[in-house]
């Protein structure tokens, strides 16, 4: 009786302002779109399908890639022996050691690779994930433990995604979340952890409230667009047009600095200074931002 009082709890805040449309399948511009920009990746990858291998957020902004153009990647090239992971391949600098950053890891990145596993089904990914930080009291590397100290509700989250993909069953999977209002690119983590979870079958009221402050706080991010009308919030119909439309992401070629400094656009708002041109730096950007949320809103139809 409380799970379907539940689940009609969530249909009610997810239904709330909603309007019926017919159903609906990506356009053929949706589909040759996103088949362009697939096509168009290698020019940003290295040999082991990693992007943004200069910084060091490589590993999240590299497995959401993968997602959304639903090609694996040799993901294990910034895993260590012991199961720990590293910001990036281990063939470059290593993040900590080179002051790039405070951390060799943080949930971020993690983050990245369980929505990796998770869409590509590896168990043993995740497994030999949850093994390692178990070991270390789930502090997933050096430095910063703010960084790297795992939270509970992002241990119950990998907890159930091995347990979905026929793995062990924890009891801590099924930990409570509570999603507080945040801002930037803490909002952008926010809606990548919802959404992973809720595809993991953890659907609560709060995850769909965030869902939907989080697309009202910034109506021209196709994420949040996209992760709306995946979970039935928004017409999907209204999520297309906003990939379509987006004048961050360009029809023909893939954006480069000149265009905007930011590499991931749907980790800032809309008046972030990084999303001004930075011609200097002669980089061209993955397309990995966009790619993710049409894979968010593609699989709205099972694709």
């Amino acid at each position: 009786m409380l799970k379907l009082l539940a689940t009609v709890l969530i249909f009610l805040i997810v239904a709330c302002g909603r309007v019926d449309s017919p159903a609906w399948q990506p356009s053929a511009e949706l589909t040759q779109r996103a088949a362009s920009y697939v096509r168009l990746l290698p020019q940003v990858q290295d040999s082991a399908g990693f992007v943004d291998t200069d910084r060091c957020d490589s590993l999240l902004f590299s497995s959401l890639t993968a997602v959304g153009a639903n090609q694996p990647i040799d993901i294990r090239a910034a895993q260590l022996p012991d199961g720990a992971w590293l910001r990036r391949p281990t063939n470059y600098p290593e993040c900590f050691q080179s002051g790039e950053s405070a951390s060799t890891i943080s949930r971020d990145m993690l983050l990245g690779v369980f929505w990796y596993g998770w869409h590509f089904r590896d168990l043993q990914l995740l497994e030999s994930t949850w093994q390692h930080l178990e070991r270390n009291g789930w502090v997933a590397g050096q430095g910063e433990r703010s960084r790297t100290q795992l939270n509970p509700v992002l241990i119950g989250t990998l907890a159930q995604l091995i347990y979905r993909l026929g793995g062990p069953d924890r009891a801590v999977r099924l930990t409570p979340a509570v999603w507080a209002p945040v801002d930037g690119y803490e909002r952008h983590l926010q809606v990548l952890h919802v959404m992973l979870r809720w595809e993991a079958g953890l659907e609560s009221i709060v995850a769909a409230a965030a869902i939907r402050r989080a697309y009202e706080q910034d109506r021209s991010n196709v994420l949040f667009a996209s992760a709306l009308a995946r979970i039935g919030g928004l017409s999907p119909f209204v999520a297309e047009r906003k990939l379509l439309e987006s004048t961050w992401h360009l029809r023909d070629r893939l954006a480069t600095s000149r265009d905007r400094c930011e590499e991931w656009v749907t980790q800032r708002n809309p008046n972030d200074i990084n999303l001004l041109p930075c011609p200097e730096q002669g980089r061209t950007h993955s397309p990995g931002d966009w790619l993710f949320a049409y894979r968010l809103l593609a699989n709205h139809t099972g694709m």
